[in-house]
């Protein structure tokens, strides 16, 4: 068994001890660098506190950067040291302390890729063969140079099957077989074979619907997109055993 844990370094909780100190000393805290304030002369929070947590606000009232334009999880400034002594610190513990496999990084798209590169320093030191696992919804290739991730979350697979094995009642408008095949062979050209080897195929998560709600209770359905799913890592496999073959004829 392997264990890996998920890492938020992107944004923090609204009771984080470090936003917690710039809300109680505002520009004095020495934590006040550490996020994205917009302007210092302005209350931090807009509208009212419900439930211990800032209520929703229209996203042009905010006054500092936050995920998903919620008040409750204010943004990382990743460029500041005591942030990255904090994350770095806390990626390390976990591997010296715990011995964990693996970190999956969330919505790891919204932070640099300069700070991608010194954690992948740190946490491979600590750890030679610690996963690294980016959950990125779009083209990942730039994060996938080998000096950052070791794999990202293939919601690029993930979506056209969505949209291709929907009913057609819940289709918005979803794609017919020639978009359908046009997007799977896109996506397995879009990437060098060494990546696409290495992509995490998945057909849903705990950030999206589940497979069987996206087929509208349809099990035949949903187990035929798992069929599909097999049957794509196994024609990706024959693919990438075609290139090294014909590389290696042509040496």
């Amino acid at each position: 068994m392997k264990v890996m844990l998920d890492a938020v370094f992107n944004h923090c909780g609204f009771y984080h001890p470090f936003w917690q100190d710039v809300l109680k000393y505002g520009k004095e805290s020495k934590y006040f660098d550490c996020f994205y304030v917009l302007d210092p002369g302005k209350p931090l929070v807009q509208g009212e506190i419900e439930d211990g947590v800032p209520a929703q606000v229209y996203r042009d009232s905010l006054n500092y950067r936050t995920f998903a334009y919620t008040q409750a999880m204010p943004k990382w400034n990743t460029s500041n040291p005591i942030v990255r002594e904090h994350l770095f610190d806390a990626a390390c513990y976990w591997i010296e302390n715990y011995h964990i496999d693996g970190w999956r990084l969330d919505v790891s798209n919204e932070v640099s890729h300069e700070f991608w590169r010194e954690l992948r320093k740190k946490v491979k030191a600590a750890k030679s063969d610690i996963y690294i696992l980016g959950e990125n919804w779009d083209n990942s290739y730039p994060w996938l140079e080998g000096d950052q991730f070791d794999a990202v979350m293939n919601y690029e697979f993930a979506i056209p099957v969505w949209d291709y094995f929907r009913p057609a009642e819940r289709m918005k408008p979803g794609y017919d077989v020639k978009e359908f095949r046009y997007a799977i062979g896109k996506l397995l050209t879009d990437y060098p074979k060494h990546v696409t080897r290495n992509l995490f195929n998945l057909l849903d998560s705990h950030d999206t619907e589940r497979i069987l709600n996206v087929a509208g209770g349809n099990e035949a359905l949903a187990k035929l997109a798992y069929i599909f799913f097999v049957y794509l890592s196994r024609l990706t496999m024959r693919i990438l055993w075609r290139r090294n073959r014909y590389g290696r004829r042509r040496a």
